[in-house]
């Protein structure tokens, strides 16, 4: 069973039978965050700027992505007043924060589940350690940015072995450059400072993004049914032939 529709042929060209049932990510309801609710509850005004940053989860991300979101940050303070800072996260990751993240923009950390869908209505940008969150993202319609950086062996390494052309998960479904992907090299505050402002102030860039997610969103459903439910039925199925 397959979450994403380009994935069948892989398998159906060596005779294993492959269904594209649809991604999990589109039955959580990651729209349907309440922003007032968040407001209320970290005391955000509404002429507040709002970024959320997802430097990783986990310890090497967040060593080398830290860093450079911090320096983006300082970048910004020069241009976007009123900033605030939202940071979904782990909690045994709080500790890496507590010793790493120093910056003058008022920054929340967030745990809980219900905390980071609010987050999503409530944001106007988001900035992304390439992943899965990219499909997150989409689903609550947060335009956003994409980066990713890693010890430069490990780049040498992925550049000779990787052979699709984009890296976010969202390009990849489209086949275009929909979505911002500043990687390696190219993540650097000032780059990432850049790109955000580009989105931020260009309502024709986050509306191509938003009409991207409507089509990602469509893609990843399987037709009439739930991507569970349509699941359930091929187990059935397999279950009923043998």
């Amino acid at each position: 069973m397959a979450l994403f529709p380009f994935e069948p042929p892989y398998f159906t060209k060596h005779n294993i039978k492959c269904t594209f049932v649809g991604h999990p990510i589109t039955e959580k309801g990651l729209s349907e965050g309440d922003d007032q609710a968040f407001q209320r509850k970290y005391d955000i005004k509404a002429n507040e700027t709002v970024f959320m940053l997802l430097p990783g989860s986990r310890e090497g991300e967040l060593k080398y992505h830290i860093p450079v979101f911090l320096d983006m940050l300082h970048i910004l303070e020069r241009t976007v007043p009123r900033m605030r800072v939202v940071i979904p996260t782990l909690p045994h990751l709080m500790s890496t924060y507590e010793k790493k993240w120093v910056t003058n923009v008022p920054t929340a950390f967030i745990t809980e589940q219900q905390d980071k869908k609010n987050a999503y209505a409530a944001a106007h940008l988001a900035v992304a350690a390439s992943g899965t969150v990219a499909l997150e993202l989409a689903d609550a319609k947060l335009p956003m940015l994409i980066t990713y950086k890693v010890s430069p062996i490990s780049a040498w390494l992925v550049r000779r072995l990787v052979q699709t052309r984009y890296f976010c998960m969202i390009n990849i479904l489209l086949r275009r450059h929909v979505i911002p992907e500043l990687l390696q090299e190219d993540c650097t505050g000032s780059k990432l400072a850049l790109e955000a402002l580009k989105v931020l102030r260009n309502p024709q860039k986050r509306q191509q993004q938003l009409d991207a997610f409507a089509r990602v969103h469509s893609m990843l459903k399987s037709a009439g049914q739930s991507p569970s439910e349509k699941a359930a039925d091929v187990v059935l199925k397999y279950l009923q032939e043998k």
